[in-house]
C-alpha cells in the first residue's frame, strides 16, 4: 500500500475518533459506532484484508500512470468513506445543536 493512502486511513480514523470525543463531551453520551459499522466490525474487516494480503499479494496494476495495488483502492475507499461518515454525524449534530440553541430575543 502507499504511505499516503495509509496514512489517509489512519487520519481518518482519528479524525473520528476526535469527533466521538467532541461529541461525548458535548451531548452526554459515548457512541462509537457509526451507522452499522462500530470498532469491531472495523477489526474484523481489517483482520480479514490483512489475511488477503498475506495470502493472495499485492496485485499490482497501473492507474493514470502510476503503479498501485488492489490494497491502495480498498484503502482509498475506506478513508473516503470513513469521511463520508464523519460528515453525515456533523450534518447530524449540527442539527441538534441548532435545535438545542435557545432562541434569541
Amino acid at each position: 500500500m502507499l504511505l499516503a493512502v495509509g496514512l489517509a486511513m489512519v487520519i481518518a480514523y482519528l479524525v473520528l475518533s476526535i469527533n466521538v470525543y467532541l461529541e461525548t463531551h458535548v451531548f452526554g453520551k459515548f457512541r462509537y459506532g457509526y451507522g452499522v459499522t462500530g470498532p469491531t466490525e472495523a477489526r474484523i474487516i481489517l483482520f480479514a484484508l490483512n489475511l488477503l494480503a498475506l495470502t493472495i499479494g499485492p496485485l499490482p496494476f497501473h492507474f493514470v500512470g502510476r503503479g498501485v495495488t488492489v490494497f491502495d483502492v480498498l484503502g482509498v475507499a475506506a478513508a473516503l468513506s470513513m469521511a463520508a461518515m464523519l460528515m453525515r454525524r456533523v450534518v447530524r449534530n449540527l442539527r441538534q445543536l441548532a435545535r438545542d440553541e435557545p432562541q434569541r430575543r
